[in-house]
């Protein structure tokens, strides 16, 4: 599978250089999508920590970011 359809591009490439880009792109990524899943994570133990302790579902929502109805779903 070429990453770049861009031929000039593509005709630069030999194909062990094109599947060590591929490689890489898939590995950065996994990597970032890692972090994402992570930091949503976090967000979600906070709020269901503040819903805990009566914080209101307005204010929690303000804080981390996620809907209303995320949080009353905790």
């Amino acid at each position: 599978m070429k990453i770049n359809s861009d031929k000039k591009f593509v005709a630069l490439l030999s194909a062990e250089e094109d599947e060590k880009m591929l490689y890489k792109t898939r590995i950065s990524l996994s990597y970032k999508n890692g972090i994402k899943d992570g930091i949503e994570q976090e967000k979600i133990e906070n709020a269901r920590k503040m819903k805990e302790n009566g914080i209101e579902i307005s204010l929690i929502s303000k804080i981390t970011g996620l809907s209303e109805e995320e949080i009353a779903k905790l």
